[in-house]
């Protein structure tokens, strides 16, 4: 399984899921890399490697690593301890150049964004065709899977929107919060979803 994520100089944010077969146009400045990591108990992200592009200075071989190594649990989810998983981080060569500062204070972020199939897959049987929209507001433990989702708004409701959201908010996968530099089980995320015909 691939994952994408796009890092800026700046912060983390991710731009398709897992499973993707086709990632969107990269902004100008940014290339595509790849890191293999070994998976550790929890599972959790262990050592990594850089696989491609070849080429790179150490220091840009050591930001990879950093930026991989700080993957949330939910990244590797589907791998057992001793098990190899690769990475396919997009960022720009700016974020490349200097080590990757310790996060302060920061929100929960996405580390993976569902994409359409998962969408697609989650669409309720019931909706006969129709569009639904439905807002969740989830806790982001450590892990990075979401826990104690509830949902705030269902349109329309009687559908199954709202009981697709809250079971496809299991295959979610976030960063947790940081206060002081150190991460935190409390932050939350409020999610919009939108559900069309498959």
């Amino acid at each position: 399984m691939i994952l994408r994520v796009l890092i800026s100089s700046a912060a983390l944010a991710v731009i398709t899921g897992a499973g993707a077969a086709a990632g969107p146009t990269l902004p100008s400045g940014f290339a595509v890399y790849r890191v293999r990591c070994q998976v550790v108990d929890g599972p959790a992200v262990g050592a990594c490697e850089v696989v491609s592009p070849i080429g790179l200075d150490e220091v840009e071989i050591g930001a990879l690593k950093q930026i991989a190594s700080r993957s949330p649990a939910c990244r590797v989810r589907h791998h057992k301890s001793g098990e190899t998983a690769e990475l396919s981080i997009t960022l720009s060569k700016a974020a490349l150049d200097k080590p990757l500062a310790t996060p302060g204070n920061t929100r929960p972020d996405w580390a993976e964004i569902p994409d359409s199939t998962v969408m697609a897959a989650a669409y309720p049987a019931s909706a006969r065709g129709k569009t639904g929209k439905v807002f969740l507001h989830c806790r982001v433990p450590l892990s990075g899977t979401p826990a104690d989702c509830t949902v705030v708004s269902e349109t329309p409701t009687g559908l199954g929107f709202g009981k697709a959201a809250l079971h496809m908010s299991q295959d979610f996968c976030w960063r947790p919060a940081f206060v002081d530099g150190k991460a935190v089980d409390t932050g939350t995320m409020d999610v919009p979803l939108a559900f069309r015909k498959p």
